[in-house]
C-alpha cells in the first residue's frame, strides 16, 4: 500500500513537473509575443511621429517655396525697373554687361525655385509611403493584439487545468 501511494506520488509530482515545464515554455512564448508587441507599437507610433514631422517639414518648405516666389517675383519687378533706369543712364555695353548678371541671379533663383518644388514633391511621397507604412504597421499591431487574447485564452485554460 505504501509502494502504491509512493508510485502514485511520483506520477502525480511527474505531472505537476510537466505541467510546470508546459506554462514556463507557454509564459516563455507569450513574454516574447508581448516583446514582438510593443516593439510593432513603438515602430507604429515612430513611424506616425515620422509622418508628423515629414508634414511640418512640407509646410515649412512650402512656406520657404512662397516666400522665396514672392521674392522672386519681387526682385523680377526690381530689376526691371532697373533694367529701364539703366537703358537711359549707360551705354549700350554696360546695359548688356548688367542684364547678363540680373539674368544669371534670375535663373539662381529660378533653379532655387526648382528645386524647392522638388524638394516638397519627394517630401510629399514620402509622407504617403510613411503613412501607407503605418498602415501596415497598425494591421500588424491589430494582428499581434489578437494574438495575445488567443495566448492568454490558452494561458487561463492551461491554468484552469492546474
Amino acid at each position: 500500500l505504501v509502494d502504491e501511494v509512493n508510485a502514485r506520488t511520483e506520477q502525480r509530482e511527474r505531472e505537476f513537473r510537466a505541467l510546470e515545464d508546459e506554462l514556463r515554455r507557454a509564459l516563455g512564448h507569450r513574454e516574447q509575443e508581448l516583446h514582438h508587441h510593443r516593439d510593432a507599437h513603438h515602430v507604429a507610433l515612430q513611424h506616425e511621429t515620422d509622418a508628423h514631422m515629414q508634414r511640418i517639414t512640407v509646410s515649412r518648405l512650402q512656406q520657404q517655396l512662397d516666400q522665396v516666389s514672392f521674392e522672386l517675383t519681387t526682385e523680377r519687378q526690381r530689376h526691371s525697373m532697373e533694367l529701364a533706369e539703366e537703358r537711359e543712364k549707360f551705354k549700350e555695353s554696360n546695359m548688356r554687361k548688367q542684364q547678363v548678371a540680373l539674368r544669371r541671379q534670375l535663373s539662381a533663383k529660378e533653379e532655387q525655385l526648382a528645386n524647392l518644388k522638388r524638394a516638397v514633391e519627394e517630401l510629399k511621397e514620402k509622407v504617403v509611403r510613411l503613412t501607407v507604412d503605418r498602415e501596415k504597421d497598425e494591421r500588424e499591431c491589430d494582428h499581434a493584439r489578437q494574438s495575445e487574447t488567443e495566448m492568454r485564452k490558452r494561458v487561463s485554460g492551461q491554468e484552469e487545468r492546474l
